[in-house]
């Protein structure tokens, strides 16, 4: 069947760009997708070492001001962005269900322990996997910590949103019908 996707691992010294040649005259059954381990790499590592010091830094703002949890006095929501904490997330709380499969709140620990706690108040349940901001955690939770969090400037939201609907998502679910050599250049 020969090459399907043709990689040119050559780096432009300049741009430091991948060059990759998609061809468009391939049968839709033959289309596979190209491996871009090492365009998440180049993404993930770069946001992991911007989001640590700020996540640090809010997480010893929030133990300020919330020093002791506990199921009668535990902080719900995230004060400057309303965003609701998800404490199943964290000290296996996950695990603390009532006879009905739902979880039992009054049994959950709500100690928040450090600054990886802390960013996994801000996740969904699936993207909490990770136990530090090292390769254990994907570009994906760092990209929805930034979105929920404050202390993030407006322009780096700004551009972790478009990265998200831009890149990361239809790359996800990929489409080989809109992705051409040029768009493929051009967000990775």
């Amino acid at each position: 069947m020969g090459n399907i996707v043709t990689k040119h691992s050559e780096e432009s010294k300049e741009l430091g760009a991948v060059t990759v040649d998609m061809s468009n005259d391939i049968a839709p059954n033959q289309v596979t997708k190209p491996d871009i381990g090492e365009g998440k790499k180049t993404m993930a590592d770069p946001l992991r070492t911007y989001v640590r010091p700020l996540v640090e830094s809010e997480f010893k703002r929030f133990k300020e001001t919330n020093p002791a949890q506990q199921f009668s006095n535990y902080q719900k929501t995230y004060t400057p962005t309303k965003q609701k904490m998800n404490y199943t997330n964290i000290n296996n709380n996950a695990q603390q269900l009532n006879d009905n499969g739902k979880p039992d709140w009054a049994k959950f620990d709500f100690h928040v322990k450090d600054y990886v706690d802390f960013s996994k108040l801000f996740l969904q349940t699936y993207m909490v996997h990770y136990t530090d901001f090292d390769n254990t955690c994907d570009q994906s939770a760092l990209l929805a910590i930034i979105k929920k969090m404050h202390s993030f400037p407006k322009p780096i939201k700004t551009v972790t949103e478009n990265l998200g609907t831009a890149v990361r998502n239809p790359w996800a679910h990929v489409d080989f019908k809109e992705w051409d050599t040029v768009k493929y250049q051009t967000c990775f």
